[in-house]
């Protein structure tokens, strides 16, 4: 019974997240705040919820931006699960650690969106244009991974 009110929380938080990034995506600045989510509960929820979390964050996404269901699915899902893997299996969490990671997941997470709507769908941008976007989008969340840690810090 204590799963659904945390479950609505996080439905929730993300669609509340969705609304300042979409906003600046329409004012030219490239941000992935949904990854935060992800990453968050990967990181300290562990493998499944992770992924479960990503995909649903993705489906989202997916939903919400009226796009071709999948891309953002795969991406997030990705995303929750590496998150996971990272700390206490490669690394000892550190600050500058995090903003490092945080923006290597944004580069690997928009690499996979654009693939597969390149793949499967029309291609969003050219190229360079995207290497610009996602070097961007991941220098904006860089800030954001020097404060999300692990719960027990290790």
């Amino acid at each position: 019974m204590k799963a659904l009110p945390k479950g609505i929380a996080i439905i929730g938080g993300t669609l509340l997240l969705f609304i300042p990034q979409m906003i600046l995506t329409n004012l030219g600045i490239p941000a992935n705040l949904l990854l935060l989510p992800v990453y968050l509960t990967g990181l300290r929820k562990g493998y499944n919820r992770g992924f479960w979390t990503g995909v649903a964050v993705g489906f989202l996404e997916d939903v919400l931006t009226g796009g071709i269901l999948g891309p953002s699915i795969l991406s997030k899902g990705f995303t929750g699960v590496v998150s996971a893997s990272i700390f206490g299996r490669l690394f000892i969490w550190r600050p500058v650690v995090g903003g490092l990671t945080i923006f290597i997941l944004t580069l690997v997470d928009e690499t996979i969106r654009f693939t597969m709507l390149a793949l499967f769908a029309t291609a969003p941008t050219v190229f360079t244009e995207f290497l610009v976007y996602m070097i961007v989008s991941g220098l904006i969340l860089i800030p954001a991974g020097y404060f999300i840690g692990p719960e027990d810090g290790k």
